[in-house]
């Protein structure tokens, strides 16, 4: 049992990843139902929608599914970060006043579309010079999608710094900025972490588009939350330092 108030040490990604699978033993049940089920409820509808536009011909209408997609996991973020953030700092699976969180599901949305935009827009930009060999164009995209790269992994903790302290999208954006500052090898092992795990899961069921992303939801999607709440807290530290400072 996690003692109530209590938060990870600052040890970065392997004292988050070892805080989370303590987190299970505190109720397993109501942990999965809450971060894996709901994922999974999420997952079918937009599995679905990914896999008919995945293949469409026109850019536009990849980035305008890819940033709508996003949006769909607003109430999904809205129930089960608070959720996550109360199981981690005081070890109780609590459920009540889950309902209560979806009043911000819309700065959720917004985040999300924030969120989206930099690899969407990539997507448009990259497009019409997708198909040239030459240097420069190959160049150009390599330096793009690392730009991307970098912002994506620096804006990775907006979602739980809203969960936490109720601030706006933009707000959150620029606290997850702070907060990753100097942390690259913590938040770049995550992300890979992220990656790898939905990779061999997609691996696993090769030849079945939506079974890929449903399978990730329900394995590995619950323990992940759980590492990224509990490398948040690392990060932002206990909640009462800021009422402690003199």
């Amino acid at each position: 049992m996690v003692e109530a108030g209590s938060a990870p040490p600052r040890r970065g990604l392997r004292a988050a990843i070892a805080a989370a699978f303590r987190l299970w033993r505190v109720d397993p049940g109501r942990t999965f139902l809450v971060l894996g089920g709901l994922a999974v409820l999420a997952g079918i509808p937009w599995a679905l929608g990914s896999d008919a536009l995945r293949n469409q011909p026109s850019p536009w209408v990849r980035f305008l599914a890819s940033v709508g997609g996003s949006v769909w996991w607003a109430p999904v973020w809205a129930l089960q970060l608070p959720f996550a953030l109360r199981l981690a700092r005081t070890g109780r699976a609590s459920t009540q006043l889950l309902a209560g969180e979806l009043r911000r599901t819309g700065r959720y949305a917004v985040l999300s579309v924030l969120l989206a935009l930099p690899l969407a827009l990539s997507g448009l930009v990259l497009a019409p010079i997708g198909g040239n060999t030459a240097w420069l164009a190959t160049l150009c995209m390599l330096v793009l999608l690392g730009v991307v790269l970098v912002i994506m992994v620096r804006w990775v903790m907006a979602p739980v710094a809203m969960a936490d302290t109720g601030i706006g999208p933009l707000g959150a954006v620029r606290a997850s900025w702070a907060l990753t500052r100097g942390r690259s090898r913590s938040v770049g092992g995550f992300v890979a972490l992220y990656a790898l795990a939905a990779l061999v899961l997609l691996l696993a069921v090769r030849g079945h588009s939506i079974a890929g992303p449903l399978l990730f939801e329900a394995v590995a999607y619950p323990t992940l939350t759980l590492i990224y709440v509990c490398l948040y807290l690392e990060f932002a530290g206990p909640p009462e330092r800021a009422a402690d400072a003199p």
